[in-house]
């Protein structure tokens, strides 16, 4: 009872400083054109004691296998504590937005690669025996790569760019540069971003009540691009412990945040950074929505990861031909 008095009495200061921002503005903005522009600095420290720090994102285990772009191997530090290995492949194919399939097994001994030419996405079996105790041990989880796919692009990349759109649900512009501060920083001081907040914008939609996504028809025939990531979500992988099957979307312990030892953002990103050095020019649309879509305080757990993808991107100049948007929608529930 106490605590729920707390957050009345932290609401109420809450409402009470925006109110004072909203007048501040209206006096300042008498006998001007109209500007779209933020009530409160974000950053300030009057908001900023609202913001209560969270424990980031810890994914259990380690994974036997690691895939990058179409290579899958044993990693090392598996190879140092395990001998004997033994690894059963299967191919998981799309066939259509609520079904897949296995691919035949294939069996690949010790520290051999498994190459991706069919799926992006693998079922892994493994078996060995512990360097030091000789016990059986067991691991089975899944890999994620890209297969190779025909460049179908004729442009020569001189006059065009590559397009990296990396989306965070539930996330209000104001609220990414409150909870991601070092990205926001590192964004703006160092790659000179454009920060788009002078803007107007429209908003439309022709099934309000349904959401802004046409969930409803998503039943494809085949798989509708090159490297969809839906192939893996809707095998057991996407079913963590706490997997509400009315809602589709993860709840509860951080853990459920996880496609096996590796945080779901982070995979996501990795799997950007290998896509977009691919040959040929690239359209990436990466949707980070599950992190914050239940609890927006979880959000910058993702901030330090965001920050090492940006820097990993200028380091390898490739900024220099692609398009990188950052952005949200509506912001917490």
């Amino acid at each position: 009872m106490d605590r729920a008095k707390d957050i009345i009495v932290d609401l109420m200061e809450v409402n009470s400083f925006i109110e004072k921002g909203q007048k501040n503005n209206a006096e300042q903005d008498k006998g001007r054109d109209c500007n779209v522009s933020s009530l409160v600095d974000p950053l300030s420290e009057d908001i900023a004691k609202f913001t209560e720090d969270v424990p980031i994102v810890k994914c259990e285990g380690m994974d036997w296998v690691n895939c990058y772009k179409s290579e899958c191997s044993i990693a090392m530090e598996i190879q140092k504590t395990v001998k004997e290995i033994v690894c059963i492949y299967k191919d998981v194919f799309y066939l259509d937005d609520r079904n897949v399939y296995f691919g035949n097994p294939i069996t690949v001994n010790g520290n051999e690669k498994y190459v991706l030419n069919k799926s992006d996405h693998v079922k892994v079996d493994c078996t060995g025996k512990d360097r030091t105790s000789s016990l059986h041990a067991h691991w089975s989880g899944y890999g994620f790569g890209l297969r190779p796919v025909p460049t179908k692009s004729v442009l020569d990349g001189k006059d065009s760019f590559n397009v990296m759109i990396l989306y965070f649900g539930s996330t209000s512009r104001d609220g990414f540069i409150r909870k991601m501060r070092k990205s926001y920083q590192y964004m703006t001081k160092q790659l000179n971003a454009v920060i788009l907040n002078s803007y107007l914008i429209a908003y439309f939609e022709d099934m309000p009540r349904k959401d802004t996504s046409q969930n409803k028809f998503n039943q494809f025939r085949r798989q509708p691009i090159d490297h969809y990531l839906q192939t893996s979500l809707l095998t057991d992988i996407g079913k963590g412990e706490n997997w509400n099957r009315n809602k589709n979307w993860y709840q509860g312990r951080p853990a459920d945040h996880c496609f096996g030892a590796k945080p779901h953002y982070k995979l996501m990103m990795d799997l950007a950074d290998e896509f977009l050095q691919l040959h040929g020019m690239k359209f990436c649309f990466t949707f980070v929505e599950d992190l914050a879509y239940d609890n927006f305080t979880v959000l910058p757990t993702v901030d330090e990861t965001l920050l090492s993808f940006l820097r990993t991107l200028s380091a390898r100049k490739a900024l220099e031909d692609t398009l990188v948007l950052i952005m949200g929608d509506h912001g917490s529930r």
